[in-house]
């Protein structure tokens, strides 16, 4: 009779809350510059250094007073989520955003078929829905021209 042994999975793995909560001890750890007091501030600014893996962008992460409450409460209503690219577009938790009732466009869904080749796709489809945008929630990624 052959001995089963446990898998690596079965031997290693944490459910994925517990992963989520002790990667964010370790984010929350080796941040080393001056991260927002307020803590819906940090919350956000921490969950940014863990999206990139860079725990130096910390000293980098500017928020403007109030913006992160302003953001929740942007989502608590439903607000539109303008994304520059796919790439985040992708990255968002889609069952959150249905509960909150919050729209979802990806800026390269919007260009215009007469937009000018001399700027960035992503301008020209942030412009484009910049009007829908009104109290909702931006989220630039990839393509930093989309703030312009």
């Amino acid at each position: 009779m052959a001995l089963l042994m446990p898998s690596l999975l079965q031997r290693y793995a944490l459910p994925p809350d517990e992963i989520e909560i002790r990667s964010m001890r370790r984010v929350a750890s080796l941040c080393r510059g001056a991260l927002p007091s307020e803590p819906t501030e940090q919350a956000v600014a921490l969950r940014m250094v863990y999206s990139t893996g860079d725990p130096t962008l910390d000293s980098l992460i500017k928020l403007s007073p109030g913006a992160a409450r302003a953001g929740i409460n942007a989502l608590r209503t439903g607000a539109l989520v303008a994304v520059d690219v796919r790439m985040v577009d992708s990255g968002l938790d889609r069952k959150r955003l249905g509960i909150l009732r919050c729209p979802v466009q990806c800026a390269l869904d919007h260009i215009p078929e007469d937009s000018s080749p001399e700027i960035p796709r992503t301008a020209h489809g942030m412009n484009a829905i910049a009007n829908y945008l009104g109290g909702g929630v931006a989220v630039i990624g990839t393509a930093p021209t989309a703030l312009l």
